[in-house]
């Protein structure tokens, strides 16, 4: 992880710490994403919400979310 650790949820530092594996792929899936084209960063920001959705991760959903609307997709799109 990186200098900004204290500002990640403890529960992400947590999971991270325990599997370490699984974080490298974590950070793997957005490199990809932006690497791999033709995607814009609106659009990849739509790609993490929906894999918390589907594993379950309701405060990393909410992380997510929030980045989105930060960079400017609408509730509509996120819905």
């Amino acid at each position: 992880m990186d200098k900004h650790d204290s500002e990640l949820p403890k529960t992400f530092v947590a999971c991270s710490e325990r599997f370490p594996e699984l974080q490298k792929s974590h950070e793997q899936v957005g490199k990809t994403l932006a690497e791999a084209g033709p995607l814009d960063e609106k659009m990849r920001a739509l790609v993490k919400p929906g894999v918390c959705v589907g594993v379950g991760r309701k405060s990393a959903l909410k992380s997510h979310v929030h980045r989105s609307l930060e960079i400017g997709l609408t509730r509509w799109c996120l819905a």
